[in-house]
């Protein structure tokens, strides 16, 4: 028996190449799940640094840092859930596709 390293979609892909591939949506779904988090990450830790030390040695926030990482946060975290809806739909397709041709 010959084993195989291909993927169902690869393989489905493969018997009609002219069909686009629901890997490429799920690739993109990934994509996107990491630069969001990336991201988020980034913006908490502008959130963590926001404070400066002024001439007394006294902590300053800069609010205006800490509200725009928060912005950035909100529309990351907006951001992995839509990723996570392509990912999860791409699947689903691939599903039923494979469903089908079996």
């Amino acid at each position: 028996m010959i084993e195989s390293n291909l993927s169902s979609s690869a393989l489905i892909r493969d018997l009609n190449p002219t069909r686009p591939s629901s890997n490429g949506v799920i690739d993109a779904g990934l994509r996107g799940l990491e630069s969001s988090q990336n991201a988020l990450v980034r913006s908490a830790q502008e959130v963590t640094f926001a404070t400066v030390t002024s001439n007394e040695n006294q902590p300053v926030v800069l609010e205006a840092d800490i509200q725009q990482a928060l912005v950035d946060q909100i529309r990351s975290q907006q951001v992995f859930n839509a990723s996570a809806e392509v990912v999860a739909v791409g699947d689903e397709n691939i599903g039923t596709l494979v469903d089908t041709i079996a």
